[in-house]
């Protein structure tokens, strides 16, 4: 039989790494995010600047061609979500906010790669 006071400590530690766990999952979920931005980002910048230079693309064509290079493990509303914050903050691309997408053919705000 275990004693009362190595029990208690036994649970203390067992809360102790149960909140540990817990507070790693946070973490990660937190984690999984930056490098799926910057993952999307650097993959639409390379799109942007070697298959399709010169031409602008607008969010939902970029997607897709996001989704056609990326494995299938990252759901299409992270990725959706993560080019929200691409086309909010472009960095070296160039954004328009009215172009002819060159995937569907609609006028929209659409993103580029500057000329050099």
């Amino acid at each position: 039989m275990v004693p009362a006071s190595q029990s208690s400590h036994a649970k203390a530690a067992e809360e102790g790494s149960s909140r540990a766990m817990g507070e790693s999952a946070g973490q990660q979920k937190a984690a999984m995010t930056y490098p799926t931005e910057e993952l999307v980002r650097r993959l639409v910048g390379n799109l942007l600047r070697s298959d399709y230079r010169g031409n602008f693309f607008c969010s939902s064509c970029l997607v897709k061609l996001a989704r056609e290079s990326l494995d299938t493990i990252y759901p299409k509303s992270e990725i959706e979500r993560t080019m929200d914050t691409v086309f909010q903050s472009p960095g070296a691309l160039r954004f328009v906010p009215t172009f002819l997408c060159a995937g569907c053919r609609k006028t929209m705000p659409c993103l580029g790669a500057p000329s050099p």
